[in-house]
């Protein structure tokens, strides 16, 4: 929860003001509850704010409330406490009792700021003499003037941060900057668990939270760069370092032999295999985790390898803002193994030459060549590594528009990277989109959507350069006598010049990738507590990779007649129409909440793949096939759609805020499995106690979440082939004493009784 912002709306000077009464209309019914609960509950009814000083207020008290108007639901409220109230704009502004006014004597000004743990300025923080009503609150900069007496104190408070006290004597030359830190008690950060979210204090089951400041620390071009390291029980490798590299992800260990162990993605409520590394980590608000089998099974048949959830950023109310955010940067190459230097490989070949009985005469061209020893006497050493390595600079540019009202809100923002890496050729652009608006059209009624638009081109470049600048030895060289780069053939084996490799005619490696996905949903609440909500949500993905293996790499010998190109296109396309229906209500001390889901999904595939040989000039992936430029020799197309229809349910109830309990069940019926087998059902239930909340241990200040959980639940996986009940057929040439013949051949068997995986436990 941002309490900053939120405080724009809350802050109020805590001042002997003479306001009469705002009058409302309102319905709140509570029996035993807290103090805290019931200004929650009338908050979210009539958007007024409590300020309050921190130990004025004793929240923990039990009341019971009946009111239909406003003052009487805070009177009721307070009753019992020694306390006032006053209402400023929509802020319920309570003082205590027991307060006086200011008395005379001696005084002094005090000014100075005050800041958050990050040294950000706080606004609308309270800043009061306390025990009187001598007060004023922080302006924008978070700054603060105020005249003390000599003998009184300075308190410092802010919702969601530990209060401070300053003795005057304490305050020297009328001059005190304050800190204020987060206090973990107050703040109630809300997890998303997929259908819906609860207070991190209410989770039973296995979650774990990043959210945006976390995400963009260290200036990671990648979400999942962010991530690593920061979530236990969760293992990210990159698999290579290369610019706009993937990414291995495991969730809590492997769970699957023969099939992937990547964990199910939902970002903006759609579900996908396809991970967040396209997505601007500034675009992001939070990310979720669910590990454990009682979280994810509320994805049932896709929850066995985890669950990660992505929440775009959305607008907050307020005067529009607009933020800039960009970085400039340098990439370098480091931890590289020390290669030798010329004395070193001098000796090294001397020794393994001796040790097997053979001449190391200058004679001798295999110990080294006339051309090498010309080299060695002149001193010339080509260190490859060092010749091919290049330090790369990365940057990037977002900026984003947000604001809104009680009534709508919206965010729109624009996002670009730049990112080269340490070999020449290697680099990574992306571009980035995002739109989300929402607006309440009436009490009942409520409409939104958000868009997601990225593009990005990754050039590989050569893999074999690097490997080939390892190889080469550095007696030999990279240019002739007339200053032409050279392509190697040293010691009877084909090691190709890194210089050349890395060049326009050497190995060179593109992908292209578009990927839109976004949602709209309607949602209705006709009675308190209850929500109807229906979404749809689309995605689409382009992917085309191209690589072209010219004359100058080691791959095609040196030869055009042996050049190769392969043009490879993917298009994915997909859907989930989610209906929902959720009761959220508050009895006394009980609190329940039941979600109902109804979801289907829909999944195609479209891929072709076109491969050619002997280019007559450098013409990349393109022109496969075209007469008289290469010689096409494969040509292929394919096509998959798989669907899922799902109906799940889940019941979650806390008692006093300590006791929890969570039910969850989904049945899934998935295509790829054979007739008979496809539906199977995944139920989950969850316990918690929340020991730090009972009396024993509310003197244990270093506890402030201490939780006792047990749960059980069993998710499923269906990623098995998406036509393995059925049998396949391939197209093979077949030799008959010199004349070829094409024909089909059955390659796989039907799988009539595929099944769902044996649930995990």
């Amino acid at each position: 929860m941002n309490y900053r912002k939120k405080a724009m709306l809350m802050a109020g000077a805590l001042l002997c003001l003479n306001l009469s009464m705002y009058s409302q209309s309102i319905s709140l019914k509570m029996s035993n509850v807290s103090v805290k609960k019931a200004m929650t509950e009338l908050q979210t009814k009539s958007g007024y704010s409590f300020v309050y000083i921190a130990g004025d207020v004793d929240t923990d008290r039990t009341v019971s409330i009946n009111a239909s108007q406003l003052k009487d639901a805070v009177a009721q409220i307070l009753k019992g406490q020694n306390v006032s109230y006053e209402i400023q704009g929509k802020n319920i502004v309570i003082k205590k009792g027991s307060q006086q006014q200011v008395t005379s004597g001696k005084r002094k000004k005090v000014t100075g700021t005050v800041k958050d743990a990050n040294g950000e300025p706080i606004i609308g923080a309270t800043v009061v003499e306390k025990g009187t009503t001598n007060g004023t609150v922080t302006d924008f900069d978070g700054n603060y003037a105020l005249e003390l007496s000599e003998s009184g104190t300075l308190a410092v408070s802010y919702i969601g941060y530990k209060s401070q006290e300053f003795a005057a004597s304490q305050i020297k030359q009328g001059a005190l900057a304050v800190t204020l830190k987060e206090d973990t008690e107050v703040m109630d950060e809300v997890v998303v668990v997929g259908y819906g979210s609860v207070k991190r204090s209410d989770v039973t089951g296995s979650v774990s939270s990043l959210d945006a400041e976390s995400l963009t620390a260290a200036s990671q071009t990648n979400a999942i760069d962010a991530m690593q390291g920061k979530i236990s029980g969760v293992n990210i490798t990159r698999n290579a370092a290369r610019p706009g590299g993937s990414y291995n992800i495991v969730v809590r260990g492997l769970s699957s032999i023969n099939n992937s162990n990547a964990p199910l993605w939902v970002i903006d409520g759609i579900p996908t295999n396809s991970d967040a590394s396209d997505i601007n980590p500034a675009d992001i608000e939070k990310i979720d985790v669910l590990k454990d089998a009682s979280a994810t099974a509320i994805y049932g048949s896709r929850g066995a390898n985890g669950v990660i959830i992505v929440t775009t950023k959305r607008g907050k109310e307020g005067k529009v803002s607009i933020n800039y955010d960009g970085y400039w940067g340098i990439r370098k190459a480091s931890n590289l193994p020390d290669m030798m230097n010329m004395d070193e490989y001098i000796k090294f070949r001397t020794e393994m030459f001796q040790a097997q009985g053979k001449s190391t005469d200058r004679s001798n061209a295999e110990f080294f060549t006339p051309e090498e020893w010309e080299r060695i006497d002149n001193g010339t050493y080509t260190d490859w590594v060092d010749l091919i390595l290049c330090n790369g600079q990365q940057y990037s540019n977002t900026i984003t528009a947000s604001g809104g009202n009680a009534d709508g809100t919206f965010s729109i923002g624009l996002g670009q990277l730049h990112e080269e890496g340490t070999i020449p050729n290697q680099n990574f652009d992306r571009y980035n989109m995002h739109l989300n608006v929402n607006h309440k059209f009436s009490k009942i009624w409520e409409a939104g959507g958000s868009l997601y638009f990225t593009h990005s081109v990754q050039n590989i470049g050569s893999y074999e350069a690097l490997r080939s600048a390892y190889r080469l030895p550095g007696v030999a060289y990279p240019y002739d006598e007339e200053g032409n780069l050279v392509y190697h053939v040293y010691r009877n084996d084909v090691v190709s010049n890194p210089l050349l490799e890395s060049g326009e005619d050497g190995e060179q490696r593109q992908n292209k990738r578009f990927r839109v996905f976004g949602n709209i949903y309607l949602q209705m609440k006709p009675i308190e507590g209850l929500t109807l909500r229906s979404q749809f949500a689309t995605q689409m993905i382009y992917k085309r990779e191209g690589v072209y293996i010219g004359p100058d790499s080691k791959n095609s010998t040196g030869k055009a007649e042996s050049t190769t190109a392969d043009y490879n296109q993917t298009l994915y396309w997909s859907y989930v129409w989610d209906n929902q229906v959720t009761y959220d209500k508050l009895f006394g001390l009980h609190h329940l909440n039941l979600s109902f889901v109804q979801s289907i999904q829909m999944e195609e595939w479209e891929y072709s793949n076109q491969s050619a040989k002997g280019f007559s000039y450098n013409s990349l992936w393109y022109n496969l096939g075209a007469s008289g430029l290469s010689n096409a020799t494969k040509s292929t197309t394919d096509f998959e759609k798989r669907t899922l229809a799902s109906f799940l349910g889940r019941v979650q109830y806390s008692f006093n805020e300590r006791y929890l309990l969570t039910l969850s069940g989904r049945y899934d019926g998935s295509s790829r499995l054979a007739a008979g087998n496809q539906w199977a059902f995944f139920p989950s239930a969850a316990l918690a106690w929340r020991m730090s909340e009972e009396d024993f241990l509310k003197g244990f200040e270093q506890l402030s979440n201490l939780k006792l959980r047990i749960s059980y639940g069993t998710t499923g996986n269906d990623a098995v082939d998406i036509y393995g009940t059925q049998s396949g057929i391939s197209l093979k040439n077949y030799d008959f004493g010199g004349l070829t013949v094409p024909a089909y051949y059955k390659d796989r068997l039907a799988n009539r009784e595929l099944s769902w995986e044996k649930p995990m436990k």
